[in-house]
């Protein structure tokens, strides 16, 4: 799963500066072969490109653990553009079997 919200207080940062910080925020799952379990990891990114079978989610009664009430959901591959220390697209591939929606 591919969890993908915007952070509107790096937003609001950037609107008092000049420089401007990646606000996309990108959480998804992989398997990490050495510890044998699966993993999270989050990037910030400037752009998604997203896929046709991505859904939003909005529950107000139940955030994510970040706070964000509002999100999109996908299994699908994504690229992200304007990563952190990268100069290239950084792609996430499709979820394999094992990681189903919640």
């Amino acid at each position: 799963m591919k969890i993908i919200h915007i952070n509107k207080n790096i937003i609001q940062r950037n609107a008092k500066r000049e420089e401007r910080e990646p606000v996309v925020r990108v959480e998804y799952d992989y398997w990490d072969r050495k510890a044998r379990r699966q993993k999270t990891q989050t990037k910030y990114c400037m752009e998604v490109e997203l896929p046709a079978n991505a859904r939003m989610v909005y529950r107000p009664d139940r955030p994510r653990p970040c706070g964000a009430k509002l999100w999109i959901e996908t299994k699908s591959r994504l690229v992200l553009h304007g990563v952190k220390g990268r100069k290239s697209p950084l792609r996430l591939e499709a979820c394999d079997a094992w990681d189903l929606w919640d």
